[in-house]
């Protein structure tokens, strides 16, 4: 994605359509298609499809046979690249597969006596429409993989309270108490980084031969609420109440930390920080967590008795609660600022609309200067 994209608090993707308009624009004559996935099919580099969308093109007087020596002159990864260099030559758009098939969602594996408490706790998404299973089961695998089979115990009982509501208020629910419950914390981020399939993933991103080493350095910036927040509840309220040991735990951790996960050193770290995972729901973070969680469910649910719609909207807000450290606290925020606007809104006939529109301003720019200008508007109405 283009940085402009990128620095978007929401998604910032720009249509497909609009990126290849601004590309012919910019060119004197276009060559666009997935030069990447041919790269990739071939078992090389994009440089290679690319190479070979430069040939099609005619724009440089070589014969053919010139491109190829070139490639084949380039030593390692040769016929790879000559493949993808062909495959990009040859491309027909007429036989490409536009729609790939989707991927099938990975299927659970574990002690016999965890896959009988999933089987049995997997069973349950029966109880709820059959339109809303598919976005059930993906909120139920990830709230189990996040904590346990408790956790995802307690988000199907969640859920219940909107078993009687329409399809697309249960779906709503179904995906954003998911979220809500999986707030990214210092395990999460731990136990993501020292998983085998996140080193496999990014030897596959970067072309990394299975016999070929590899160093990767991790960036930590811990803030001191971070640190407390890891702390059992009690520890860390008083840490954090305690003026001078906030100060002073600030002092030693609010810098930036770079650990390399390619040695025991620094990998055992972030796993044995990890292996905290089984204590989350008594450190200080969950407690907060869960009284955010508990606050949205109850205000979702007061809306849903007279605006089902407004309800949805208000469910839709947790996406502005993404990150930790200073993002978790930009988006919280603008998420109380959002919700806070329900005092003025909620008995207007288009509350809902309003809410889908500061949700939508938030997500505009980093500094909210978008939702303050929505929020003004707000305000007026009370005027």
């Amino acid at each position: 994605m283009a940085v402009s994209e990128k620095q978007v608090p929401g998604d910032g993707r720009a249509e497909g359509a609009l990126v290849e308009d601004e590309i012919t624009k910019a060119a004197l004559r276009s060559v666009c298609f997935d030069m990447e996935t041919l790269a990739t099919d071939a078992g090389s580099m994009i440089s290679a499809s690319l190479f070979g969308g430069l040939a099609r093109s005619g724009a440089l007087p070589f014969d053919l046979s010139l491109f190829e020596e070139v490639i084949s002159a380039s030593g390692r990864g040769a016929d790879q690249s000559l493949a993808a260099f062909h495959a990009a030559l040859n491309y027909d758009p007429a036989t490409a597969q536009t729609d790939p098939t989707p991927e099938s969602a990975p299927q659970a594996d574990g002690p016999e006596t965890l896959m009988q408490g999933w089987a049995e706790l997997h069973s349950k998404i029966d109880l709820f429409p059959t339109s809303t299973h598919a976005m059930i089961n993906a909120g139920l695998r990830k709230t189990v993989d996040y904590q346990d089979l408790d956790f995802g115990n307690a988000y199907l009982k969640h859920l219940g309270g909107f078993a009687n509501s329409n399809p697309d208020l249960l779906e709503t629910a179904a995906k954003y108490i998911a979220n809500a419950m999986c707030y990214d914390d210092i395990l999460r981020v731990a136990d993501l980084k020292t998983r085998a399939s996140r080193h496999l993933r990014l030897r596959s991103e970067q072309d990394i031969p299975s016999g070929e080493i590899v160093h990767i350095t991790e960036y930590f910036h811990p803030r001191a609420q971070e640190v407390c927040a890891t702390l059992p509840a009690r520890l860390g309220a008083w840490t954090e109440a305690n003026t001078r040991a906030f100060s002073l735990l600030d002092r030693l951790t609010n810098k930036g930390h770079r650990i390399r996960t390619d040695g025991i050193i620094g990998f055992g770290l972030l796993w044995c920080v990890s292996a905290l995972k089984p204590f989350r729901r008594k450190l200080l973070r969950h407690r907060y967590e869960a009284a955010h969680l508990d606050s949205l469910l109850k205000t979702a649910h007061k809306a849903a008795k007279t605006n089902e719609p407004l309800a949805i909207e208000i469910l839709k807000c947790q996406r502005l609660i993404k990150g930790y450290s200073d993002t978790h606290a930009r988006g919280h925020s603008k998420f109380s600022k959002v919700i806070a606007a329900l005092g003025i809104l909620e008995t207007r006939k288009d509350a809902a609309d309003w809410i889908r529109r500061l949700r939508e301003a938030a997500l505009m720019d980093e500094k909210g200067e978008a939702l303050d200008g929505a929020l003004a508007t707000v305000r007026s109405f009370a005027t």
